[in-house]
């Protein structure tokens, strides 16, 4: 280390401290202004020694970064009498003010992104926009490139006056969804983070998990996008490869199958051009994915098989307050799965609500949904002291569902059947903030199901499930 500084600053440090401990008449000109009287400024004493202003050197190592905190809300959301809407945004900074240009990305109700920029001069707290569109602002992410003491104010500007680089690595948590399904009381969870680096987004790379009664999976995936940037971690079109492994859980629905481990590789596309939003009104996605895979138990037993699985959600905004929101999913199994990574028919919103997950296992699915989505209340504040509820709305919705290879029930005399099976139901969705700190949802969904098996034994003619998350918001 030490021979590094005296090769940087060419003067050895012994002299480099006999200077910076001089009397003041040794100092050289200017006089010294940022240390204590009797001794030389050690940025003057590097400035002689090297030949050049070593000032800006200094500072960037020595001043104090600010310190703030930023907020913005919509503040009015007023129509216009000849035609469309002009929304208020108010972006403000608490703490300290130093120069700086502030970045905020808002959203209209159709999920159209709408960039707000504010050169913030020193002292200044705050900043308005009037944004004027065919519809009103419902949407609003602060700084959202992580450039807050990034962008200089003016060209030139010291990065010591206030910049900081965002971490070369960022993790960004982009998935968790927790659902509850009374019916088989089954619980499922899912968590995605990903890692990018700040120089290159459209590289990506996924860790995740999902929990559920037939097993738990753990999985990562180098992800690739291009087109446009939808949000932190999303383009418009992605492709991803990656590996995941599977905990199979031993007398998942009662069955002889012991517990074990699946294993393999996942590649996977999507398209997705949905705001990056908490209930897009618009949009459509698409998923195409394949998993070959090893499965072993412990009872000794070893099979290759194949996952695939293709789906399409199309979101149409029918009015201000109302969207349409239309599924197409289809998953095919191929050699020999276990029993634990068989298809099945219910429990989430990822298939029928209105079954339990454990009702009916099968090798083929081919699912079409629809959902009416409205809001009775919006731009509420009811205040639960944790959680303050912003919105409160509404869902209607069928489901129909073909199943083929039905293992579970098995039926002796006819071998594995086939069944035609579909729910209709009502829901409540709560838009609420926890601790102030982001926006949630909290879903419930009372799903009447027809078609049911007639070996399963009875269950309760309504199926209740409670979600984090809108329903099948991941393709």
């Amino acid at each position: 280390m030490r021979e590094k500084l005296e090769d940087l600053f060419e003067l050895k440090l012994p002299d480099l401290f006999r200077r910076y401990l001089a009397p003041r008449k040794d100092c050289p000109e200017p006089p010294p202004t940022a240390f204590e009287a009797g001794t030389c400024s050690l940025a003057q004493v590097l400035s002689e020694a090297t030949g050049e202003d070593m000032l800006g050197f200094m500072l960037a190592w020595t001043l104090r970064l600010p310190k703030e905190d930023l907020r913005v809300r919509i503040v009015a959301r007023e129509p216009l009498a000849q035609g469309g809407y002009r929304s208020t945004v108010e972006v403000r900074r608490l703490g300290d003010t130093p120069p700086e240009v502030i970045e905020t990305e808002a959203r209209d109700v159709d999920g159209n992104p709408i960039r707000l920029t504010w050169k913030a001069a020193v002292g200044e707290p705050s900043h308005l926009f009037d944004v004027y569109g065919d519809q009103p602002i419902n949407w609003l992410r602060v700084d959202p490139r992580n450039r807050v003491f990034q962008t200089p104010a003016e060209e030139g500007e010291l990065a010591a006056l206030g910049d900081r680089v965002p971490a070369r690595l960022q993790p960004l948590l982009t998935r968790l969804s927790i659902s509850y399904s009374a019916s088989g009381r089954s619980l499922f969870g899912d968590v995605d983070v990903v890692f990018r680096p700040r120089e290159a987004v459209h590289r990506r790379l996924l860790i995740g998990a999902s929990y559920q009664a037939s097993r738990v999976q753990l999985r990562s995936a180098l992800s690739f996008g291009y087109g446009r940037l939808l949000g932190a971690a999303r383009y418009t079109n992605n492709f991803g490869v990656g590996l995941f492994a599977d905990y199979l859980r031993a007398k998942f629905a009662d069955s002889e199958a012991p517990d074990g481990f699946a294993v393999g590789p996942v590649f996977g596309y999507s398209f997705d051009d949905r705001a990056e939003a908490l209930a897009p009104r618009r949009g459509t996605a698409i998923f195409a994915g394949f998993r070959p895979a090893v499965s072993a138990t412990h009872g000794g037993e070893s099979a290759f098989f194949g996952h695939i699985q293709g789906s399409v959600i199309r979101l149409v905004p029918l009015s201000y307050t109302q969207t349409l929101a239309l599924r197409l999913k289809g998953i095919e199994l191929a050699g020999q799965p276990p029993f634990q990574n068989l298809v099945s028919l219910g429990g989430s919103d990822e298939a029928l609500r209105g079954f339990s997950f454990e009702e009916v296992l099968g090798r083929r699915q081919l699912i079409a949904s629809a959902e009416w989505r409205h809001s009775f209340f919006q731009d509420i504040d009811i205040d639960l002291g944790f959680a303050r509820i912003r919105e409160i709305g509404g869902a209607l919705f069928a489901d129909v569902a073909a199943m083929g290879g039905i293992v579970r029930p098995h039926n002796e005399e006819q071998g594995p059947p086939s069944g035609l099976f579909g729910d209709v139901g009502l829901g409540v969705r709560l838009e609420y903030t926890l601790f102030g700190v982001r926006p949630l949802l909290l879903a419930v969904d009372a799903a009447l199901p027809f078609g049911r098996m007639p070996t399963n034994p009875p269950l309760f003619p309504i199926t209740f499930t409670f979600r984090a998350g809108q329903a099948f918001a991941n393709p």
